[in-house]
């Protein structure tokens, strides 16, 4: 197997690179999503008198 050329390696690496930061960003959307509606959905229940058994 011979070595890779530089440009090649270049690929890779921003192949790399892209992958890497689309799973960061992934990951940190879900992170934000999930927080939010953990704060907010107690507060909204409160806000309209609503029990927990009353919610479907």
């Amino acid at each position: 197997m011979t070595s890779p050329t530089p440009a090649s390696h270049d690929t890779n690496m921003g192949k790399r690179r892209a992958i890497t930061v689309t799973v960061f960003l992934a990951s940190s959307m879900y992170a934000l999503d999930w927080t939010i509606a953990a704060v907010t959905l107690p507060d909204m229940q409160g806000a309209f008198s609503v029990k927990q058994d009353q919610i479907s």
